[in-house]
């Protein structure tokens, strides 16, 4: 299976530097990337230092979402729901968000 994990643009606030956004990846998809690598394809996209592919082939898009990138995040997930991707929030609290092919192929983290 081939799992991309996204990191959406961090929201810089008066006193963080451009620097931060670099240093800050997210632990919790790094975690998830390291648990599945042995037997799935991880594709790891930190929108704070490069584009984001929506066009590649993939079985599962994982976003880890914050409050101040929520709306980033929804804006990310309906681009994929535009390419034939399934997407649902998961927990009171969003925290990540699945993107999948089809609820059959769905994996949520």
């Amino acid at each position: 299976m081939i799992i991309k994990l996204i990191q959406p643009k961090m929201c810089k606030r008066p006193m963080d530097s451009g620097l931060k956004a670099q240093m800050s990846p997210s632990l919790g998809l790094l975690t998830i990337a390291n648990m599945l690598q042995d037997k799935h394809t991880i594709i790891y996209e930190n929108e704070n230092t490069a584009p984001i592919n929506y066009y590649e082939k993939v079985d599962i898009v994982g976003i880890s979402i914050t409050v101040d990138v929520f709306p980033r995040a929804k804006d990310i997930a309906k681009k994929f729901q535009e390419n034939g991707n399934y997407t649902e929030p998961r927990s009171p609290t969003t925290t990540t968000i699945t993107v999948c092919k089809s609820r059959r192929n769905c994996q949520i983290f």
